[in-house]
């Protein structure tokens, strides 16, 4: 009997790149990755180009598909935070020569599933991870097919959603009641709630306090406003109330947050010199 023990390779379904997060809101400017890239924004408002023509805007809960070899860049209308994975799969597995946009909830599993590539591959065992990686990349492409059929069933959104929306963004600069918000919308709150919680993965009064947080790192980072001004602009008489929330959301107060936080350059990207991506001229 032949004892000798032959090697097998076995290919593996999926493959993760590199990974990583992006938080600033400076612009990534035009350019492109030689495999596709998945991008999952998890606060702030900002646009993506798929292409020169093509561009899709993003809130919290937009997943970006983005073929290999199409020209990018990242537009940020506000301070913006994304987990980006580039990976190497076969077609059947999760369809990457499409440029489209996915809502996914962010506190689902393909989120979570997000943020575990994102913490493990900047992690310092990133080097003896790779078959969790990788096997973590395979459940998050298999749901994201599961979520994606879904979706097809449901791709409009809901109109009253659609009213409740346009409603709380017409009004940042101000506190806003449950009781107006889903009057406007034409449900009770209890129905709102839970298509607000489907769409966004939290409630509405929780969601537009973002959104007016957001709206005020915007005016704070450009310089626009200072700290008294930003919080009256988004409905605060009392600035320590203000700069309380803002800590809840930012992790810091503006003054601390403006030091740090308010950008990273393109250039700081994870990512940018590993041979994968490079930016055009």
């Amino acid at each position: 009997m032949d004892n000798k023990h032959k090697t097998i390779e076995v290919a593996v379904p999926a493959r993760l790149l590199y990974a990583g997060r992006y938080a600033g809101t400076h612009d990534v400017g035009w350019h492109v990755h030689d495999a596709p890239e998945l991008i999952l924004v998890t606060a702030g408002r900002c646009r993506m180009s798929a292409g020169r023509d093509l561009w899709f805007d993003g809130r919290p809960g937009t997943l970006y598909v983005l073929p290999r070899g199409l020209e990018q860049y990242h537009r940020s209308y506000e301070f913006s935070q994304d987990v980006y994975l580039v990976y190497q799969a076969p077609e059947h597995l999760f369809n990457s020569s499409t440029p489209r946009t996915l809502e996914i909830p962010l506190n689902g599993l393909a989120a979570r599933l997000f943020d575990a590539i994102g913490t493990l591959y900047l992690s310092p065992a990133t080097e003896d991870a790779a078959p969790v990686l990788n096997a973590l990349l395979l459940a998050l492409l298999e749901e994201l097919n599961r979520q994606e059929r879904r979706q097809s069933l449901h791709c409009a959104r809901h109109p009253s959603l659609q009213r409740a929306v346009a409603f709380m963004e017409a009004n940042l600069n101000r506190n806003l009641t449950m009781a107006e918000v889903a009057r406007r919308a034409a449900l009770s709150s209890s129905q709102l709630t839970v298509l607000f919680r489907r769409e966004f993965g939290r409630a509405p009064l929780k969601q537009h306090m973002e959104w007016r947080m957001n709206l005020a790192a915007r005016l704070l980072g450009g310089r626009v406003q200072g700290v008294k001004e930003a919080a009256a602009a988004v409905g605060f008489a009392d600035t320590n109330y203000f700069i309380r929330r803002f800590r809840q959301q930012f992790g810091k107060p503006p003054a601390a947050w403006l030091k740090t936080e308010d950008g990273i350059p393109p250039q700081a990207r994870p990512g940018t010199a590993n041979g994968h991506w490079r930016f055009l001229e």
